[in-house]
């Protein structure tokens, strides 16, 4: 009915202000972590009735134009982000930057899954707000710490394998292997080079 009546930006207002929001106050509130905020909004996705209606009209023309998640979940979501944990997007904590995009990908996923069509899911993925929340991760400096910390523990393995006492705790099975062909390697110059002794 809201649909036909171009009323559609009122009435999804009108859920997010009054139902949603204050939903996710009180989670934010008592709890106040993402994972939370997340869990809170995937239960209201679940049992929302204008989500199930949403599928069940979808074969009207007037429902191909109808986009609550694109145009008032989403934005509403990344507006809570960027306020209350702009951290998530930080990389210089590789293991807490790992662990938010997990989770948001997860919701992401969620998210995509309630929409009722293709068409519906293609605008979502081309929607300006969702470049917006992807260009914020920062993925290649998040890379870059990752690799350089591995290159360091891998090094400083390495360096340990001088040392007869040495019981680094590898991380990557490629370092342990690493390991045991210097540790073979230089077994084997050193029975070569007692065998030339005695010549």
């Amino acid at each position: 009915m809201y649909s036909q009546l171009n009323y559609e930006i009122q009435a999804e207002n009108i859920i997010i202000n009054h139902i949603l929001k204050s939903k996710c106050d009180k989670v934010l509130l008592e709890i106040g972590n993402v994972d939370a905020l997340f869990t809170e909004i995937e239960g209201f996705l679940q049992h929302s009735p204008i989500i199930h209606a949403s599928h069940d009209f979808i074969r009207f023309p007037w429902m191909k134009e109808y986009d609550f998640i694109s145009r008032g979940i989403f934005p509403f979501v990344l507006t809570i982000l960027m306020n209350q944990f702009p951290h998530i997007w930080s990389p210089s904590t590789p293991d807490a930057f790992h662990s938010n995009w997990v989770r948001c990908a997860r919701f992401i996923d969620v998210l995509e899954n309630t929409f009722p069509s293709l068409d519906h899911l293609r605008k979502f993925r081309s929607s300006v707000t969702f470049k917006d929340f992807m260009s914020k991760w920062q993925f290649n400096v998040y890379f870059q710490l990752r690799f350089h910390a591995l290159a360091m523990e891998l090094e400083s393995a390495v360096d340990c394998v001088h040392s007869p006492s040495a019981t680094s705790d590898f991380k990557l099975d490629m370092t342990r292997i690493l390991v045991k062909v210097i540790n073979q390697v230089r077994k084997n110059v050193t029975e070569s080079s007692d065998l030339g002794m005695k010549f």
